[in-house]
């Protein structure tokens, strides 16, 4: 999710970064604005799409035929589940609260913690960056310099060792500078 919610990496940011006595939370940031123009668009269809269908739709819920009814139930969860599933993702926060001795990871929805997993560090050199690549495109393979910028550069994932030797996940990026400034974040307590 690193690559769509990103966290703070600059200890100024008082927003999304609470320092407190022993403890340190840093908090994603939402999603761009121009992703509400995207949820604007997908629900004016949406709602069309239901006007458009409304009266077979009305007409096929009257029917006792037990197929219809399950066509019905279908086409209304669709419609129902859509935007829900469409909101959710503005309203997705994901928290890392790092105090001396513990990592604590909250991922909220709508405001209401969902998942809550607390790991004990294993030391103060915990933390690890390992970068991804899939897959090299042809101009990576290639090696010519005016096609630099199309070049996959993969991602880094930054992972937390606890005390019983396991790696656990934080958080994706696809820059490891942020991910650096991210652990020293982490480790100011």
């Amino acid at each position: 999710m690193g690559l769509l919610y990103l966290f703070p990496t600059d200890k100024s940011d008082n927003e999304r970064i609470e320092i407190q006595k022993g403890s340190i939370t840093l908090k994603t940031y939402g999603l761009p604005y121009i992703f509400w123009g995207y949820a604007i668009g997908i629900l004016l269809i949406l709602s069309l799409l239901l006007l458009a269908i409304y009266t077979p739709l009305t007409k096929l819920a009257e029917y006792d035929s037990g197929l219809d009814k399950l066509i019905f139930s279908a086409v209304i969860g669709l419609f129902t589940l859509t935007p829900l599933l469409l909101i959710s993702f503005f309203f997705y926060e994901k928290y890392i609260i790092s105090s001396p001795h513990h990592i604590t990871l909250l991922h909220r929805l709508f405001f209401l913690p969902i998942r809550k997993k607390v790991y004990q560090k294993k030391g103060s050199q915990c933390f690890e960056i390992k970068h991804f690549l899939d897959s090299p495109n042809m101009a990576r393979l290639s090696g010519q310099r005016e096609l630099r910028g199309f070049q996959n550069k993969g991602h880094f994932e930054l992972y937390m060792r606890d005390s019983n030797g396991e790696l656990i996940f934080l958080d994706r990026n696809s820059r490891k500078a942020d991910l650096e400034k991210m652990i020293e974040l982490l480790a100011l307590n």
